[in-house]
């Protein structure tokens, strides 16, 4: 990051590189393999059985992501659309006014001797990604740009 100073206390001129503030982000989720098997005992034991609903986990670690409150979480009412699915991957993708989120869940193998089935198996968040929508951002700065 070069700084030039032009007169000695007066001027600084920073060149820093362009803020991109409609760039995805994108984070893999760790996955402690001994807390999603205690996890699938626990929904084989009768709790939490929509965590065997791809849909429902997704729409949690969305709203997770959204910052919404625990006493406000309903996984059932998130509108997601399904961008992909398969007996063990499943990608779903929230549409918001500023921003839009995509959830990656997975089932592993891993499970099976504890779930006995693939439909009995809990889903996990394995992908997370934060899309700033470009669109909004841009006509909102044109909007207060307007304004001025």
């Amino acid at each position: 990051m070069p700084i030039s100073v032009l007169a000695k206390g007066f001027i600084i001129i920073a060149l820093l590189p362009a803020i991109q503030p409609c760039k995805p982000i994108k984070h893999t989720i760790k996955v402690d393999r001994a807390a999603v098997k205690q996890l699938q005992v626990f929904v084989n034991e009768g709790h939490e059985p929509w965590r065997m609903d791809a849909k429902s986990v997704a729409a949690e670690r969305i709203l997770l992501l959204r910052k919404v409150k625990t006493t406000d979480h309903d996984v059932f009412n998130v509108p997601l659309e399904q961008v992909s699915s398969s007996e063990t991957h499943a990608t779903f993708q929230y549409k918001g006014s500023s921003k839009n989120y995509r959830v990656t869940v997975q089932r592993f193998a891993w499970l099976l001797p504890l779930a006995k089935q693939w439909k009995w198996a809990v889903w996990t968040a394995t992908e997370e990604e934060t899309i700033p929508n470009c669109g909004e951002l841009r006509k909102k700065q044109g909007d207060s740009k307007s304004s001025q």
